[in-house]
């Protein structure tokens, strides 16, 4: 597999819509105190809650998607300090060759910067049409997709788009309760229990679709619902962001069967791009061309005795040498 340098994405969570959705429904949440330039500080709970550490971060982190920085915004970090007081900032950044100039400007505020590796990103170069993806897989996978594809075109797939007024309010009504059900089958929880972020995805969903860049859908076989799935689109990029499927038609493993169709339809829009989104899962490295690496960065102040006892945590760990379970936490 590919991978990808110097992306150059536009970051669906840094734009105004998400930030404006995730101020009025999650920041409460979070109990977070917001500063500029997005950033918030959030009392994060380790030792089950023994100690709290004030950890700097930027809004949308939660969502295990990627930040971005600027040089304004690593100098706006001076200000922030004065208004108030952090361990440490924690961000997660796509590698790409802006990085060495973020490094030396936040080593400019402290000596005492971490990079630690994320899980990747995975994406599917669409940029020569459907036939074009498929003539670049390896022969196996690509006889798997178009295998799938085949079992089910005698039962009519296409996709319900769910568009105009009350649109999203109609597609959530369906997506909640089925994403509720299998979560809590799966690992006992859904976080769309919590209504902040039910409400949350359905704001930033009005105000994605208020801008054109919003795609919610259903994949239909006989006219039967077997999937559902919200997306973004901006520029040539389609970002998948959540999807659930009925629990139809389970023997062609809808999920994945909607995945390629979906990239198909994709392609004969026109997008060049078909980002999987968050999770390293093994069905998203079997339909990606490219993988885009990650790092986490933990910046240390320099004021913080915590934050360096955290720092020499972290290192020990990262050398083979863990000692005591310091970073379990509630969070």
């Amino acid at each position: 597999m590919k991978t990808l340098s110097s992306p150059q994405f536009i970051n669906p969570f840094g734009m105004e819509a998400f930030l404006e959705a995730w101020t009025s429904e999650l920041m409460p949440k979070f109990k977070v105190k917001p500063l500029e330039q997005n950033f918030m500080i959030y009392s994060r709970p380790v030792l089950r809650g023994l100690i709290h550490f004030k950890e700097l971060r930027l809004s949308g982190w939660n969502s295990a998607w990627s930040q971005e920085l600027s040089i304004d915004r690593i100098n706006s970090l001076k200000t922030v300090t004065a208004q108030a007081p952090w361990d440490y900032l924690k961000i997660i950044i796509d590698d790409n060759s802006e990085n060495s100039h973020y490094q030396a400007a936040l080593n400019d505020i402290s000596q005492h910067l971490l990079v630690l590796p994320e899980s990747p990103h995975y994406l599917a170069d669409l940029s020569q049409g459907w036939q074009g993806y498929l003539d670049a897989k390896e022969r196996k996978s690509r006889q798997s997709i178009t295998r799938r594809i085949r079992q089910a075109e005698s039962l009519n797939p296409k996709f319900k788009a769910y568009e105009g007024d009350g649109a999203v309010d109609q597609f959530f009504e369906q997506f909640f309760p089925l994403h509720r059900q299998y979560w809590r089958n799966k690992q006992g929880h859904s976080y769309f229990e919590d209504s902040h972020e039910r409400n949350f995805v359905i704001e930033w969903a009005k105000k994605l679709q208020n801008t054109g860049h919003l795609c919610m859908d259903g994949l239909m076989l006989n006219d039967t619902l077997v999937t559902l799935h919200m997306s973004l689109i901006y520029q040539d990029t389609l970002f998948s962001w959540i999807t659930v499927h009925t629990g139809e038609y389970p023997e062609l493993y809808p999920g994945l069967l909607a995945r390629y169709l979906k990239m198909r339809a994709a392609a004969e829009m026109g997008i060049t791009w078909f980002h999987m989104g968050p999770g390293e899962y093994q069905f998203k490295k079997e339909a990606a061309t490219h993988q885009l690496h990650r790092h986490s960065w933990l910046l240390m102040n320099p004021k913080s005795l915590k934050a360096q006892l955290y720092a020499q945590w972290l290192q020990r760990q990262r050398s083979g040498h863990p000692h005591g379970d310091f970073d379990k936490t509630d969070a």
